[in-house]
């Protein structure tokens, strides 16, 4: 009854799957990724039977536990495998989430090094656009629906990164603590 206004409720759930015993085991996106939950949401339990909001915010404390799980695992998997095969390996919340985090890592580190060499902010300037090259090359062969569609989230991700990258080139932004770099941690 609850399934077709999960979409309203849950920004990234579109869909559950349901076990034997009315048990919640698989969160599903809107694009049809699907995620096991680390521990099932069992809304027949005592404490939430006939209780749509215990469950559905037991529902919502489950998810973030897997996904943060699951995003801690991709970030420890990430040197351990070729590039293509770590996308294949997670979901897309994961692979954004953790090529942000290296991003915003990258960026202050170019950022810190602009002391020692005033290049570096444009050095990573060219990497940024060398790593989208990169990436627009993998699209060009052989993917599943799943992961194209993955891999072309981060393209657009990575572009908007390298225009960011770009304009603090153009600004002379050289440390962490300047306005420009800071209001890009907002979102």
């Amino acid at each position: 009854m609850v399934q077709p206004h999960l979409g309203k409720c849950f920004e990234a759930i579109d869909k559950v799957k349901f076990a034997p015993g009315n048990v919640i085991t698989h969160i599903i996106s809107p694009e049809l990724e699907e995620v096991m939950l680390n521990v099932p949401v069992k809304p027949d339990d005592a404490e939430m039977k006939g209780n749509v909001e215990k469950w559905m915010k037991d529902l919502e404390i489950k998810m973030k536990q897997t996904i943060k799980v699951i995003t801690n695992k991709a970030r420890a998997d990430f040197s351990a495998k070729s590039f293509l095969d770590w996308i294949k390996s997670w979901p897309a919340m994961a692979i954004i989430a953790n090529d942000q985090y290296n991003w915003t890592m990258s960026t202050e580190t170019a950022l810190k090094l602009m002391k020692k060499d005033k290049s570096s902010m444009k050095n990573f300037f060219e990497v940024s656009k060398q790593g989208i090259l990169e990436i627009v090359e993998i699209v060009k062969g052989k993917l599943s629906s799943d992961d194209r569609r993955k891999i072309g989230a981060m393209i657009t991700l990575k572009v908007h990164c390298k225009e960011i990258i770009g304009s603090m080139v153009d600004h002379h932004i050289q440390d962490t603590t300047e306005f420009e770099w800071k209001s890009q941690l907002r979102y």
